[in-house]
Protein backbone atom coordinates (compact mmCIF):
# COMPACT_ATOMS: atom_id res chain seq x y z
CA UNK A 1 0.00 0.00 0.00
CA UNK A 2 3.04 2.01 0.05
CA UNK A 3 2.71 3.24 3.95
CA UNK A 4 6.31 3.53 4.82
CA UNK A 5 6.51 5.25 8.09
CA UNK A 6 3.77 5.28 11.60
CA UNK A 7 3.66 8.61 9.98
CA UNK A 8 2.24 7.89 7.00
CA UNK A 9 -0.11 4.97 8.47
CA UNK A 10 -1.56 7.55 11.00
CA UNK A 11 -2.58 9.83 7.76
CA UNK A 12 -3.77 7.07 5.65
CA UNK A 13 -7.84 6.91 5.59
CA UNK A 14 -9.50 4.69 8.48
CA UNK A 15 -11.82 3.15 5.50
CA UNK A 16 -9.39 2.62 3.47
CA UNK A 17 -7.39 0.07 6.09
CA UNK A 18 -10.76 -1.03 7.35
CA UNK A 19 -11.65 -2.46 3.73
CA UNK A 20 -8.23 -3.99 3.26
CA UNK A 21 -8.12 -5.41 6.82
CA UNK A 22 -11.05 -4.97 8.81
CA UNK A 23 -10.55 -4.92 12.62
CA UNK A 24 -7.38 -4.98 11.85
CA UNK A 25 -6.90 -2.15 10.09
CA UNK A 26 -8.74 -0.18 12.86
CA UNK A 27 -6.44 -1.31 15.42
CA UNK A 28 -3.43 -0.31 13.16
CA UNK A 29 -5.43 2.87 12.46
CA UNK A 30 -5.64 4.32 15.67
CA UNK A 31 -2.55 2.39 17.64
CA UNK A 32 -0.70 4.29 14.94
CA UNK A 33 -2.19 7.59 16.50
CA UNK A 34 -1.01 6.40 19.83
CA UNK A 35 -4.94 5.96 20.87
CA UNK A 36 -5.70 2.97 22.81
CA UNK A 37 -9.01 2.53 25.14
CA UNK A 38 -8.29 -0.95 26.31
CA UNK A 39 -8.30 -1.12 30.09
CA UNK A 40 -5.38 -0.53 32.11
CA UNK A 41 -4.38 -3.33 34.21
CA UNK A 42 -1.57 -2.81 36.93
CA UNK A 43 0.81 -5.51 37.62
CA UNK A 44 2.73 -5.52 40.90
CA UNK A 45 5.89 -6.68 39.73
CA UNK A 46 8.18 -7.96 42.49
CA UNK A 47 10.76 -5.78 44.16
CA UNK A 48 14.18 -7.00 43.30
CA UNK A 49 16.64 -5.15 45.82
CA UNK A 50 16.26 -1.99 48.09
CA UNK A 51 19.39 0.77 48.35
CA UNK A 52 20.09 4.22 49.24
CA UNK A 53 23.16 6.33 48.75
CA UNK A 54 24.38 9.71 49.77
CA UNK A 55 26.74 12.35 48.06
CA UNK A 56 28.90 13.63 51.13
CA UNK A 57 29.08 17.54 51.61
CA UNK A 58 32.49 17.56 51.03
CA UNK A 59 35.07 13.99 50.66
CA UNK A 60 36.61 12.62 53.91
CA UNK A 61 39.06 9.72 54.46
CA UNK A 62 37.66 10.04 58.45
CA UNK A 63 36.41 6.27 59.55
CA UNK A 64 33.64 7.97 61.77
CA UNK A 65 31.57 10.34 59.22
CA UNK A 66 32.02 7.12 56.83
CA UNK A 67 31.09 4.95 59.46
CA UNK A 68 28.04 7.20 60.53
CA UNK A 69 26.89 7.54 56.89
CA UNK A 70 26.58 4.23 56.27
CA UNK A 71 25.09 3.58 59.82
CA UNK A 72 22.08 6.14 58.26
CA UNK A 73 21.54 4.75 55.09
CA UNK A 74 21.84 0.81 56.46
CA UNK A 75 18.50 2.37 58.99
CA UNK A 76 16.94 3.98 56.27
CA UNK A 77 17.66 0.93 53.82
CA UNK A 78 16.18 -1.48 56.93
CA UNK A 79 13.51 0.64 57.25
CA UNK A 80 12.13 0.01 53.81
CA UNK A 81 12.63 -3.02 54.02
CA UNK A 82 10.27 -3.54 57.14
CA UNK A 83 7.51 -1.28 55.93
CA UNK A 84 7.55 -3.22 52.41
CA UNK A 85 7.07 -6.88 54.12
CA UNK A 86 10.30 -7.74 52.80
CA UNK A 87 13.42 -9.68 54.12
CA UNK A 88 16.82 -9.74 51.88
CA UNK A 89 19.82 -11.76 51.72
CA UNK A 90 22.69 -10.20 49.48
CA UNK A 91 24.20 -6.62 50.91
CA UNK A 92 26.01 -4.25 49.01
CA UNK A 93 28.02 -1.34 49.90
CA UNK A 94 29.31 1.21 46.89
CA UNK A 95 31.59 3.91 47.93
CA UNK A 96 33.13 6.77 45.35
CA UNK A 97 36.83 8.05 46.06
CA UNK A 98 36.85 12.09 45.08
CA UNK A 99 38.48 10.64 41.68
CA UNK A 100 35.44 9.02 41.03
CA UNK A 101 36.32 5.58 40.93
CA UNK A 102 33.63 3.44 41.97
CA UNK A 103 33.82 0.47 44.25
CA UNK A 104 30.80 -1.82 44.48
CA UNK A 105 31.56 -4.95 46.81
CA UNK A 106 28.51 -7.61 47.62
CA UNK A 107 28.31 -10.45 49.78
CA UNK A 108 25.00 -12.99 50.30
CA UNK A 109 24.40 -13.65 54.28
CA UNK A 110 23.38 -16.91 55.57
CA UNK A 111 20.26 -15.65 56.43
CA UNK A 112 17.69 -13.15 55.38
CA UNK A 113 17.32 -10.00 57.42
CA UNK A 114 15.53 -7.02 57.52
CA UNK A 115 17.58 -4.91 61.10
CA UNK A 116 19.65 -2.34 60.76
CA UNK A 117 22.15 -3.64 62.48
CA UNK A 118 22.85 -6.69 60.59
CA UNK A 119 22.43 -4.95 57.36
CA UNK A 120 25.18 -2.13 59.06
CA UNK A 121 27.90 -5.11 60.06
CA UNK A 122 28.05 -6.50 56.24
CA UNK A 123 28.17 -2.95 55.02
CA UNK A 124 30.58 -1.81 57.01
CA UNK A 125 32.53 -5.03 57.23
CA UNK A 126 32.68 -4.66 52.90
CA UNK A 127 33.83 -1.39 52.92
CA UNK A 128 36.54 -1.39 55.61
CA UNK A 129 37.71 -4.49 53.63
CA UNK A 130 37.85 -2.91 50.21
CA UNK A 131 38.30 0.60 51.14
CA UNK A 132 42.50 2.44 50.86
CA UNK A 133 41.77 4.52 54.09
CA UNK A 134 44.22 7.42 52.67
CA UNK A 135 41.53 7.67 49.97
CA UNK A 136 38.84 10.47 50.44
CA UNK A 137 35.31 9.23 49.29
CA UNK A 138 32.44 11.55 48.04
CA UNK A 139 30.23 8.41 48.02
CA UNK A 140 29.10 6.27 49.98
CA UNK A 141 25.61 3.74 49.10
CA UNK A 142 23.99 0.46 50.94
CA UNK A 143 21.81 -1.62 49.49
CA UNK A 144 20.14 -5.06 49.87
CA UNK A 145 19.32 -7.18 47.22
CA UNK A 146 17.70 -11.08 46.82
CA UNK A 147 14.55 -10.14 48.20
CA UNK A 148 11.73 -12.57 49.51
CA UNK A 149 8.52 -11.08 51.45
CA UNK A 150 8.42 -12.28 54.61
CA UNK A 151 5.19 -14.10 54.51
CA UNK A 152 7.22 -16.39 52.43
CA UNK A 153 10.12 -16.94 54.74
CA UNK A 154 10.72 -19.13 57.34
CA UNK A 155 13.96 -18.23 59.54
CA UNK A 156 15.70 -20.92 61.47
CA UNK A 157 16.53 -18.98 64.97
CA UNK A 158 19.01 -20.13 67.63
CA UNK A 159 18.24 -20.45 71.17
CA UNK A 160 20.24 -17.67 72.09
CA UNK A 161 19.26 -15.36 68.75
CA UNK A 162 18.26 -11.26 69.80
CA UNK A 163 16.71 -11.41 66.82
CA UNK A 164 12.60 -10.84 68.57
CA UNK A 165 14.62 -8.07 70.67
CA UNK A 166 16.12 -6.35 67.67
CA UNK A 167 13.06 -7.07 65.75
CA UNK A 168 10.58 -4.87 68.66
CA UNK A 169 13.75 -2.42 68.77
CA UNK A 170 13.60 -1.58 64.92
CA UNK A 171 9.66 -1.43 65.09
CA UNK A 172 10.06 1.22 68.04
CA UNK A 173 12.42 3.27 65.91
CA UNK A 174 10.19 3.07 62.95
CA UNK A 175 7.28 3.89 64.45
CA UNK A 176 8.40 6.74 65.84
CA UNK A 177 10.19 8.06 62.72
CA UNK A 178 7.01 7.82 60.75
CA UNK A 179 5.16 9.61 63.20
CA UNK A 180 7.44 12.85 63.87
CA UNK A 181 9.94 12.10 60.77
CA UNK A 182 13.61 10.41 60.43
CA UNK A 183 15.11 12.46 62.01
CA UNK A 184 13.19 12.21 65.54
CA UNK A 185 15.77 9.69 66.36
CA UNK A 186 19.53 9.74 65.97
CA UNK A 187 21.94 6.99 66.29
CA UNK A 188 24.79 7.56 68.89
CA UNK A 189 26.78 6.79 66.04
CA UNK A 190 25.68 9.57 63.57
CA UNK A 191 26.61 11.95 66.47
CA UNK A 192 29.84 13.11 64.25
CA UNK A 193 27.93 13.71 61.26
CA UNK A 194 26.30 17.00 63.61
CA UNK A 195 27.77 20.52 62.48
CA UNK A 196 29.52 18.58 58.73
CA UNK A 197 26.42 17.37 57.43
CA UNK A 198 24.02 19.42 55.90
CA UNK A 199 21.21 16.45 55.78
CA UNK A 200 22.01 16.05 59.93
CA UNK A 201 19.03 18.09 62.00
CA UNK A 202 20.74 20.81 64.26
CA UNK A 203 19.04 19.78 67.10
CA UNK A 204 18.94 15.87 68.61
Amino acid sequence: MGIMTIGELAKHPLSSLERRFGVVGRALHFAALGMDDSPVQAVALPIKSMSNEYTLPEDTNSPDILKAHILRLSGEVGMRLRQAGYLGKTVTVKFRYDDFVTVTRSETMRDYIDSDRDILEKAWELFMGNWISWRKVRLVGVGVTNLIERKNCQRQLSLFDDTFKQAKVDHAVDVIKNKFGVNAIIKAGEMSLKGKDTAMPSDP
